[in-house]
């Protein structure tokens, strides 16, 4: 055997050996990435790793919820890596995962990552065949494919891992569109990462709620004041700066739900309806929160009663500074819906004399002092199903969600939320049906 031969042949070893060494995906990222993991990083990893004798995962599905900088990525594009290069060779079969981004410009942050480190890495460059291109990588055993968030995407041919980096920031049909596609791999494996949002009607944060529900077996904590590369100091700013509630969803990955001083979701949630459809034969109202710029812009709610619900129509913004505009949608709705009656913010008097103008019957309602009895008339409807509304309604819900206020001690109701243009609309509607049933009532008992 001469020198080169030998040489060769001492080279395939060594890659043999590292290549069996990498078996272990700590010592993987350790070589590969050039990282030591946290201790939450290293749990995650373990788990995700972790097999039975019939070379079987023991967990298929995994949740990862972290604060931003908390190294979710970073984990993201070592486990998708490890899986298509590493993995095949446990298993004995080839492997392919398909990985997502809550937007197409975070799939490609992790895919960078990815593409560094195979171009840092020999014994991984050998693995390629083909790649690595913009939307796929095929190696010897394994195949990676990087696609956009769309439900196009999400449909595509069955694959054995479904990876999505910042999940929170999927739409929910895109979520049920590519859940499904590993269903047919005998290894398969599911992994959102993100950091939760603000609705908690958003698919990511309902698993991290009901995680036993979607058959997701542990949940992964990745708290931003653990990762030893953070600022503790400029966490510290962060903590002063945010609201308590926001530092724990941005920073330490917990979802918080408020329900004291808010309307609590737990309660309110299960009252939402795929589809809510107009009815002829029931009474329609309006609600009208005006309102004249981008920031705030003019809410309108049209909802049908039945058996004293309220059945929510549709509620949305129509955003702009054009009153006419403004006016010809809102008419536009009404005529559509064959509104009975409207209430209206008192306060925009010229807007309301326009529509009586019109032909429409409208009721201004006085809300300056009556914040307090309005909103909580809303909480009681809204928690105990008296309002009933389409899930797909997604500005409304986001009010929902993020509307909390204060009490000042003469007993004032200060919104602290800064969107609450639906959820004023919704009240003034519900103050305006109550004004109006106890005339009815007074009406019926003068006649007795």
């Amino acid at each position: 055997m001469d020198k080169d031969t030998l040489k060769r042949l001492v080279n395939i070893l060594i890659e043999a050996k590292i290549l069996i060494s990498w078996f272990d995906i700590i010592q993987f990222a350790k070589d590969v990435f050039k990282i030591t993991p946290t201790e939450y990083q290293e749990e995650f990893m373990r788990d995700f790793t972790k097999m039975n004798e019939d070379k079987q995962f023991y967990y298929k599905k995994h949740l990862v919820s972290g604060g931003r900088g908390a190294g979710k990525s970073l984990i993201a594009s070592i486990v998708a890596l490890w899986s298509v290069t590493i993995l095949p060779f446990i298993l004995g079969k080839e492997y392919r995962v398909i990985l997502m981004g809550g937007s197409e410009r975070q799939a490609r942050k992790v895919y960078s990552y990815i593409v560094r480190a195979i171009n840092g890495n020999p014994i991984l460059e050998s693995l390629v065949v083909e790649g690595p291109y913009r939307e796929k990588t095929k190696f010897v055993r394994g195949e990676l494919l990087v696609l956009p968030a769309s439900e196009k995407a999400a449909r595509h041919e069955h694959i054995d891992m479904l990876f999505i980096d910042e999940a929170a920031m999927v739409p929910e049909p895109v979520m049920k569109a590519a859940l499904p596609i590993i269903g047919e791999s005998t290894h398969p494996k599911l992994v959102l990462t993100s950091t939760p949002g603000p609705n908690p009607t958003l698919t990511f944060n309902d698993m991290l709620m009901n995680p036993e529900s979607w058959g997701i077996e542990k949940v992964y904590y990745f708290d931003v004041e653990r990762a030893p590369w953070k600022d503790k100091e400029e966490l510290e700013v962060f903590k002063k700066k945010y609201h308590e509630d926001e530092y724990q969803r941005e920073f330490k990955g917990q979802l918080v739900v408020r329900t004291k001083n808010a309307f609590d979701y737990s309660k309110w949630a299960k009252y939402g309806m795929e589809d809510i459809s107009y009815s002829s034969l029931l009474p329609t109202y309006a609600g009208i929160d005006w309102g004249f710029s981008q920031e705030s812009p003019t809410a309108l709610t049209i909802a049908q009663v039945k058996n004293d619900t309220f059945y929510i129509i549709t509620a949305h913004y129509i955003p702009g500074t054009d009153e006419n505009y403004i006016l010809n949608r809102i008419m536009a709705t009404l005529n559509r819906y064959n509104v009975k009656e409207i209430y209206a913010d008192a306060s925009h008097p010229a807007q309301n004399n326009r529509l009586l103008q019109e032909g429409y019957k409208v009721i201004p309602i006085q809300a300056k002092n009556k914040k307090a009895s309005m909103i909580y008339r809303l909480k009681n409807y809204l928690e105990g199903g008296k309002i009933r509304f389409p899930i797909n309604l997604k500005n409304m819900l986001y009010e929902f969600s993020t509307y909390h206020w204060e009490i000042t001690k003469d007993g004032r109701l200060i919104p602290r939320s800064k969107k609450d243009h639906i959820i004023d609309s919704i009240a003034i509607l519900l103050e305006g049906y109550a004004n109006r049933e106890t005339n009815r009532r007074i009406a019926i008992f003068l006649t007795y």
